[in-house]
């Protein structure tokens, strides 16, 4: 995992946050819950690899 992927990761996520901080649409909401859910596991995963390296 990179500096830039990891970047990128942390984008999506603060995309994620606001997406969440100001959506009404409830379609909307589970979008960027799956979204916030998705860059989780993919955060969890990266900090699991650097870890066991």
């Amino acid at each position: 995992m990179t500096r830039s992927d990891l970047s990128l990761i942390d984008e999506l996520r603060i995309i994620a946050q606001n997406g969440l901080e100001y959506v009404e649409d409830p379609y909307d909401r589970e979008r960027y819950e799956r979204l916030l859910d998705l860059i989780t596991d993919t955060s969890s995963q990266c900090v699991d690899t650097v870890w066991t390296r």
